[in-house]
C-alpha cells in the first residue's frame, strides 16, 4: 500500500493525516509536532532506515505512538523495537480495513492512557498490548525464527 492510498483511506475513515519523507520533515515544523498522535513508519525509507527514524522520532517526541509497517522484520530487531517503545507492528501488505482499524484501536489506547492521567507511555506495557498477539500475522511474525 502507497503512503497516498494510506492518506487517503485514513482521510476517509476521518482521521486527520500528515506525510513526511523523513524525521527532519516533521521536526523542522513544530506545530505539526504539536498535534502529532500517531506515527505510522516503515522500515524501508529512502533517507534512513525506520528503526533510525524512530529512535529520532523518540528524541524529539516520547509519548507519540509508533506503529511500524514492513513486509519482512528480523524477530531480534522487532523485540529491540518493541521494548525501546513501538506501540505496534503491521505486516504488510496491510489490507484497507485492518489499517484503518488497528489506527483506530492504538489511538484508543492513547487516548485511554491520557485519560487515566498517564504523563506520556512510560511503561512498556502501555506502549504495546501484548493481547494482540493472538492477531495471527503479530504471532507468526514474533514466533518466526531469527536470520
Amino acid at each position: 500500500m502507497t503512503v497516498g492510498l494510506a492518506k487517503r483511506l485514513l482521510c476517509d475513515a476521518g482521521f486527520n493525516i500528515l506525510t513526511a519523507q523523513s524525521v527532519s520533515n516533521v521536526s523542522t515544523c513544530s506545530t505539526a509536532t504539536a498535534g502529532l498522535r500517531l506515527v505510522l513508519l516503515d522500515l524501508t525509507m529512502p533517507f534512513m532506515d525506520g528503526e533510525e527514524t524512530f529512535e529520532r522520532l523518540r528524541e524529539i517526541r516520547q509519548d507519540v505512538a509508533v506503529v511500524l509497517c514492513t513486509g519482512f522484520i528480523a524477530h531480534e530487531r522487532l523485540e529491540r523495537m518493541l521494548h525501546a517503545g513501538l506501540s505496534g507492528f503491521l505486516r504488510k501488505p496491510i489490507a484497507p480495513d485492518e489499517l484503518v482499524g488497528y489506527v483506530r484501536s492504538i489511538l484508543e489506547g492513547v487516548r485511554f492512557m491520557n485519560a487515566r492521567g498517564a504523563s506520556g507511555m512510560s511503561a512498556r506495557s502501555d506502549r504495546f498490548d501484548e493481547s494482540n498477539l493472538s492477531r495471527p500475522r503479530l504471532r507468526k511474525v514474533l514466533d518466526q525464527p531469527s536470520l
